[in-house]
């Protein structure tokens, strides 16, 4: 079910899988926006009880380094305290997008979160899943 649509990406709310989908569309990203949608994916956690999170970021864009620190400070601490389990990122295509995607990875991986890469949805999806 489509939560949330904008020209940066598009949340998801998958039921069969109690999963949050974000699908990034390659546009320039603006803190502001960028900070809505990830705000958006966390109204998703609280309100249907997710457990699942899918960043599709095959077409992502460069992220600042001040929001790459409210991701740690804000948005990752919030999800797992939420009940999100784990984390399954699509790689980018871009090579800023992924070192941001390694960044994000590293933090998760400090917190002791449960997370993996993936070239598919298809992919993540059945790790989610399990």
């Amino acid at each position: 079910m489509k939560y949330f649509d904008s020209e940066l990406a598009t949340v998801n709310y998958i039921e069969k899988c109690k999963t949050v989908e974000i699908i990034w569309k390659g546009a320039f990203v603006v803190s502001a926006k960028y900070r809505e949608i990830l705000t958006k994916a966390l109204e998703v956690i609280d309100k249907y009880k997710i457990t699942g999170w899918l960043s599709d970021m095959t077409l992502q864009k460069i992220v600042t380094s001040e929001d790459k620190k409210w991701v740690d400070d804000v948005v990752i601490p919030h999800a797992f305290n939420h009940g999100l389990k784990k984390a399954a990122f699509i790689v980018p295509e871009n090579v800023f997008a992924k070192l941001y995607a390694e960044k994000v990875r590293n933090s998760l991986e400090t917190a002791g979160h449960k997370f993996m890469y993936f070239q598919s949805t298809e992919e993540a999806y059945k790790w989610l899943a399990d």
